[in-house]
């Protein structure tokens, strides 16, 4: 017998023909909490619909922020622990959060790249900050590194994971165990990142 959960969370078991009811039930009770904890995780990698409504919640470096629309005309920004947009831009506020973002991308990002490169020896001839919809950054064969805005809404500690990534690919253009080797030189807890990402990639979004 086999069980799996699917992307939406339902449980999908397979058993031989043979097997009565009474056996396969008591196969999943045995295995009711990795069912539990799977399903958990699956309902944290839904997809987010936003809706831009007061109260909603934004991650930006690691922390979610509840928005907050405000009676004042306000341009968007982060005011304390939360984000605040005046209600004449709301009906916009998919583009004044997109605008916001990409700028603190520019910044943040830059200087982890610097930092990185400096430590790691591994210089990128250019840096581009992309609307990457399903990666988190490439390295193309010339040395130019391209980053998703996206990755300000992470921790520090998985932003950096994601630059040594693409640095490293300057010198190791392939995922061979060459690579990873480098990769833990600098960033050990790796594995750790990259499980925080699949874990949360869904709600880093607008």
């Amino acid at each position: 017998m086999a069980i799996q959960i699917n992307s939406e969370g339902a449980l999908v078991v397979r058993a031989p023909m043979r097997l009565g009811e009474k056996e396969i039930l008591g196969f999943i009770s045995q295995k009711k909490d990795w069912i539990l904890k799977k399903q958990k995780a699956a309902a944290g990698r839904q997809k987010v619909c936003r809706q831009y409504i007061s109260g909603e919640e934004f991650w930006y470096m690691g922390k979610k922020h509840k928005l907050r629309i405000s009676l004042l005309d306000e341009e968007l920004g982060l005011v304390g622990d939360e984000f605040v947009l005046g209600h004449k831009n709301a009906p916009g506020a998919r583009g004044h959060f997109w605008t916001w973002y990409v700028d603190k991308a520019r910044q943040v990002l830059a200087e982890r790249v610097n930092h990185w490169a400096g430590v790691c020896k591994l210089f990128p001839r250019q840096l581009t900050i992309k609307d990457a919809k399903t990666r988190w950054g490439s390295c193309g064969p010339n040395g130019k590194v391209h980053l998703s805005w996206r990755l300000v809404m992470a921790p520090m500690w998985v932003i950096d994971y994601v630059v040594v990534h693409e640095l490293v690919h300057i010198a190791v253009a392939n995922h061979s165990a060459k690579f990873w080797g480098r990769v833990s030189e600098f960033i050990p807890y790796y594995k750790e990142a990259r499980k925080w990402l699949r874990e949360n990639q869904n709600a880093l979004v607008l």
